[in-house]
């Protein structure tokens, strides 16, 4: 895994935003999904 796109993507995240501003649990959950989805694509390339 690179870890600079990595931060990069969660910077662009609504889930990486979680300090700056509050974010709905819907939102929050969906940028959780995404992240899951994303790395478990990671793992299996």
């Amino acid at each position: 895994m690179n870890a600079g796109s990595y931060l990069n993507w969660r910077k662009e995240t609504a889930f990486g935003k979680e300090d700056q501003f509050s974010v709905s649990s819907t939102q929050k959950r969906r940028s959780i999904w995404s992240w899951a989805r994303w790395a478990w694509m990671i793992r299996n390339h």
